[in-house]
């Protein structure tokens, strides 16, 4: 399943939204690991249309998946 920006992949895009449950929610596991992203990285996710704002909804101090979407 993705999740895009414009939430027009398919049925299953939910979006930013999409985005932001994913990041909020995701534990890392074997596939995480074998791109060796890490997990104890504690820098900010930012969506293109939340830049500079993420911190103050909340969403400060989240794992960086910027490399990967």
């Amino acid at each position: 399943m993705t999740h895009t920006t414009s939430g027009l992949s398919g049925s299953g895009d939910f979006g930013e939204e999409g985005i932001k449950s994913f990041v909020r929610d995701h534990e890392c596991g074997p596939v995480c690991k074998a791109m060796k992203l890490d997990d104890e990285d504690e820098s900010e996710v930012e969506t293109p249309r939340d830049s500079g704002k993420a911190e103050e909804q909340g969403q400060g101090n989240r794992r960086h998946w910027a490399t990967v979407l």
